[in-house]
């Protein structure tokens, strides 16, 4: 995956910003022992100069050097056991005095021998897509606030419970499905709403999740395409952890976005990463909009909700009406 320019700054400065927390709760740890014990200090001078002594020794032609180094060794040993009991007696944990960093592994400096640590691609990946969603005008809601009540009959009432409940799993079960879905419905049916409901369920857990109208998603991707913008939008929504697009075939119709579109799911598909896609099209006037190879993998990779009812913007707005 390709990060954007800002997502290298904004990681370098956090991992910055993670090892100046590090060092300074360290200092403040420091301060306190010595405060406490100041032999700790005192042992910790020795055991630098011990470990300086050892270095020239290493480096000297001393016909003894191996046997002194030795020495040196078992020297340096014990002062560390001598620091270490200290340490444990006065606060219960004998590495108390070792700095702690958010990723052990490559001590917040993003990289093990020279290769880019998994905290830092984390980072790049999350800055990324998240620079992407900030683009997005759709907000995101919680499960709690669904209503089953909006729907005008009991029997797709309770079909709508079922259909909230089926995304709740996903949810709950997320990564360990890959099952992509297609929303297909009028507008004001509830699909941008589930939709958003799944999208920050998901994202709560940790994961990266982009989530854009289809006519946004594509305007960056064509603008990028032609350098009119930077970034890479296509290569993060081919490689985001779930993808949500909003309201599919609202996009200005061209070759360009029709290839793209289908390189988004066929490349998906593919990579076995489950994707969201709704649209307000029946399967016929799809045909009639995409060529085959779109609409093929959509009907029959994708598995189908259909979405139905009165507009809920309406229902709510009689709702209110009777209250007043």
């Amino acid at each position: 995956m390709r990060y954007t320019e800002q997502a290298y700054e904004k990681t370098e400065a956090e991992l910055a910003q993670r090892r100046q927390r590090s060092a300074a709760e360290l200092e403040e740890k420091e301060k306190f022992v010595y405060s406490k014990a100041p032999e700790i200090y005192t042992l910790r001078q020795s055991l630098k100069v011990s470990c300086i002594k050892l270095v020239k020794l290493v480096a000297s032609h001393d016909k003894d050097a191996l046997r002194k180094a030795e020495e040196l060794k078992e020297e340096n040993l014990d002062i560390q056991k001598r620091i270490k009991t200290m340490v444990y007696d006065l606060t219960g944990d004998e590495n108390y005095l070792e700095a702690k960093y958010v990723c052990e592994r490559c001590h917040d400096t993003g990289y093990v021998e020279g290769i880019r640590c998994e905290c830092a691609s984390k980072l790049l990946k999350s800055y990324t897509i998240n620079e992407l969603n900030k683009q997005s005008s759709i907000a995101l809601h919680d499960f709690s606030d669904f209503r089953s009540d909006y729907y005008d009959n009991e029997a797709l009432s309770r079909q709508m419970v079922k259909y909230k409940n089926n995304f709740v799993s996903f949810c709950e079960h997320f990564p360990k499905v890959s099952q992509s879905y297609l929303f297909i419905g009028s507008t004001g049916l509830g699909k941008t709403f589930l939709s958003s409901c799944i999208a920050k369920t998901v994202i709560d857990k940790g994961f990266f999740v982009v989530f854009s109208s289809a006519p946004d998603l594509l305007r960056r991707i064509e603008n990028e395409y032609f350098r009119r913008e930077d970034g890479n939008t296509l290569d993060t929504a081919l490689n985001a952890d779930l993808l949500i697009i909003d309201d599919l075939a609202s996009e200005f119709k061209n070759s360009f976005n029709d290839s793209a579109v289908y390189n988004i799911i066929n490349g998906r598909l593919n990579l076995k990463k489950p994707t969201i896609i709704s649209t307000n099209l029946d399967e016929n006037q799809m045909n009639k909009r995409y060529d085959e190879r779109i609409t093929s993998r959509l009907l029959n990779e994708y598995t189908t909700f259909l979405f139905l009812g009165k507009d809920i913007r309406q229902v709510k707005n009689v709702v209110r009406a009777r209250k007043k």
